[in-house]
């Protein structure tokens, strides 16, 4: 009796994982599902919008194609894109049309070796484009996929279309009857360069000193930077043709008396440089003086003053380059 029991169980138990086999058969076959992502979505009349076809697949795949199918009274196909698409070769160029009561989308493409296989393959991208107000389904109305076993065996193949609603065209927004905000404007008027300067009137004394003091500091540090210069070259210069000089007489064999005579006037040329030098050093620190006293004079204007100083600089420099008149 115990035995018989156990072999009814037994049958029993092989009964039902037969029938639940049979139920789940179609889940268990599927090896590739083609796939429009996204599936569902809203959208206004003449906005435009993408969809990716997908393979998901369990086992390797290398060969695809397919038709898309889509309403043309609400949508249109305005390109398709192929960017970062698994397809390593279109034997059909993916191509499209918008004609007729049903548009449609194509293409054929190969996989290298060793296949696809994973979850959600990009294919290749539609754009579309909203025409009128209602709803569609995006559909594969043909397609076939192949697996990657060398003898081109056609996997089972699961779909998964799309639906979208359409709406009317966004409202456009409404003018505002409301008047703009006036903001403050500020006005920059330009100063004239008459009333600037004649603000040196006003200056105090001891400013209009500090300013022409500064400026003839400069100039002179500037000169004398300039004299030092060339005084450093001409010592240098002397001491060279000190230490050659026996050389020098010896280029000027043919010449000997004007090479002594040169030799003996380079001292009282020295002197006479540095008597010059002395003279015009003087000539400039009068000259700096006057040009205080004239700024200190609140009767000038700042280009009066300006002038002076400027002229008073000429004349200081046309000194330095010239020999001075003696007495």
């Amino acid at each position: 009796m115990y035995l018989f029991v156990q072999k009814n169980k037994i049958k029993i138990f092989s009964i039902i994982i037969y029938f639940l086999l049979l139920a789940f058969s179609p889940l268990i076959t599927n090896a590739a599902t083609l796939s429009i992502s996204p599936r569902e979505g809203t959208f206004h009349k003449g906005e435009n919008f993408n969809v990716d076809v997908l393979i998901s697949s369990d086992t390797s795949v290398n060969a695809f194609s397919s038709i898309v199918s889509f309403p043309t009274d609400v949508l249109n196909i305005t390109s398709i894109s192929k960017s970062n698409s698994i397809i390593d070769l279109w034997t059909q160029n993916p191509s499209f049309s918008n004609a007729g009561s049903m548009g449609n989308a194509s293409f054929e493409g190969v996989v290298l070796s060793p296949g696809f296989i994973g979850p959600k393959g990009k294919i290749l991208t539609l754009n579309f484009r909203v025409k009128n107000e209602g709803s569609a389904n995006i559909t594969f109305s043909e397609y076939a996929v192949l697996e990657n076993d060398g003898l081109g065996t056609n996997a089972v193949v699961s779909i998964q279309g799309a639906y979208f609603t359409f709406l009317p065209p966004k409202p456009v927004a409404e003018k505002s009857d409301t008047l703009p905000i006036v903001r403050d404007v500020v006005v920059v008027r330009e100063v004239e360069t008459n009333k600037l300067l004649s603000t040196w009137n006003f200056l105090p004394k001891w400013i209009k000193t500090c300013v022409l003091l500064l400026i003839g500091i400069t100039t002179i540090f500037l000169l004398l930077l300039i004299i030092s210069f060339g005084i450093v070259t001409l010592i240098w210069l002397w001491g060279y043709l000190r230490k050659r000089e026996y050389k020098i007489t010896r280029w000027f064999e043919i010449l000997p008396k004007f090479g002594k005579r040169f030799s003996r006037k380079v001292p009282s040329l020295l002197e006479s440089i540095i008597r010059e030098i002395k003279g015009d050093i003087k000539y400039s620190i009068h000259q700096f003086k006057n040009d205080i006293k004239e700024a200190e004079d609140n009767n000038s204007s700042l280009p009066k003053v300006l002038s002076d100083f400027w002229a008073s600089v000429k004349r200081i420099v046309k000194r330095f380059l010239t020999r001075n008149e003696k007495k």
